[in-house]
Parts: structure tokens; C-alpha cells; sequence
């Protein structure tokens, strides 16, 4: 099993890219590919439990709800189980802890985990980690609104301004709604 801890402050890209770097590694996982959000950072949301989220990702796998044990450590035990000999590619978005993500690990085997989160994760035993920055000065001069250079181009001091603005975080910049044409900064 690998497993990559990715991390980051809110709005890098943490998400994006474990979704981005999971599409392109699907292929090689044939025992299936699972997202689930852990809900660390979500308003209106509290952290997702150990045991709920190994309810979900047993039901996922396709284990009937009557015969999902109550007790953590049965659930933990299961899921392992299920998964033993099987590739499976599971990405656990949000997480707050290396403890909420310990009991979701599979056991041995070809599995790959993607964890993303805001807190480091050096708890986890065997993690690669990850550090998602904002972009580095080189970058930011090109940054500018995703598939729309040319406009970027037209507009380089105000697209400087906005990436300035967004405090250089890709994701809030990839967000500039196409409808936008003109911008308007100071008075």
C-alpha cells in the first residue's frame, strides 16, 4: 500500500489535485476507485467518525448494512479484509487527523491512499508527503484566469492585481467566472 498525504492552507488546490492525479491513475487500480469526504473544514458539517466512514466505504465495496459490525475495530478488521488482494485507488478529502485516517487504511497490498488535508500528517506511518504552496513569483506573472490567456495577456497589471488579491492560490483563480470581460480595480 502507498500512501500520499497532501497538504496545504484552504483554497491551494488540495482537492483538485488529488482528483486530477487519481483520474490519471485510475487504469491501474481494477478493484475500483473511491472519494470520500472527511469533512474536517466543511461549514455546517462536523468531522466524519472513524466508524461512520468505514460504514460508507464498506457499503461502498458493497458489504449489505446488516452485516456491518458496530464496533470500530470490527469495521476496521472488515474493511481489511474485503480489500485484501485488491487494487484499489481511495482518495480521503478533508481529513483532520492521522487518527481519523489510521482505521480507513487498507492493510497490505497494491492499494494507493491520497489524503488531503490542511494539517501536516506526520503521524501516519509510511506517508509521502505533499506540500501544496501558493505560486511562486515566476508563476504568478503568468497566472491568470484557467483557458483564457489571451485575455489574461490584454489585462497583464490587472490579472497581477487580482492574482495579488487571491493571495496567489491557483484554485481561486481558476474560479474567475467566464462572463467576466471587465475588470475594474481602485476608483
Amino acid at each position: 500500500m502507498s500512501i500520499h498525504a497532501i497538504g496545504g492552507m484552504a483554497g491551494i488546490g488540495k482537492t483538485a489535485f488529488a482528483v486530477h492525479a487519481a483520474h490519471q491513475l485510475a487504469g491501474r487500480f481494477p478493484g475500483g476507485q473511491i472519494f470520500l469526504p472527511l469533512h474536517a473544514h466543511t461549514p455546517g458539517h462536523q468531522p466524519v467518525s472513524p466508524a461512520d466512514a468505514l460504514a460508507s466505504l464498506l457499503l461502498t465495496i458493497g458489504v449489505p448494512a446488516g452485516q456491518i459490525p458496530a464496533d470500530l475495530q470490527a469495521r476496521t478488521g472488515l474493511w481489511r479484509d474485503r480489500l485484501a488482494g485488491r487494487q484499489l485507488l481511495l482518495v480521503l478529502d478533508d481529513a483532520a487527523s492521522s487518527e481519523q485516517i489510521r482505521p480507513l487504511l487498507p492493510g497490505a497490498g497494491g492499494s494507493l491512499v491520497l489524503v488531503t488535508s490542511r494539517r501536516r500528517l506526520t503521524a501516519l506511518e509510511d506517508a509521502q508527503a505533499i506540500s501544496l504552496d501558493a505560486l511562486p513569483p515566476a508563476r504568478r506573472r503568468a497566472a491568470g484566469p484557467a483557458g483564457r490567456p489571451a485575455r489574461a495577456q490584454l489585462h497583464r497589471p490587472r490579472v497581477a492585481e487580482i492574482t495579488r488579491l487571491c493571495g496567489c492560490l491557483p484554485l481561486r483563480l481558476g474560479c474567475w467566472p467566464a462572463s467576466c470581460t471587465t475588470i475594474q480595480l481602485g476608483p
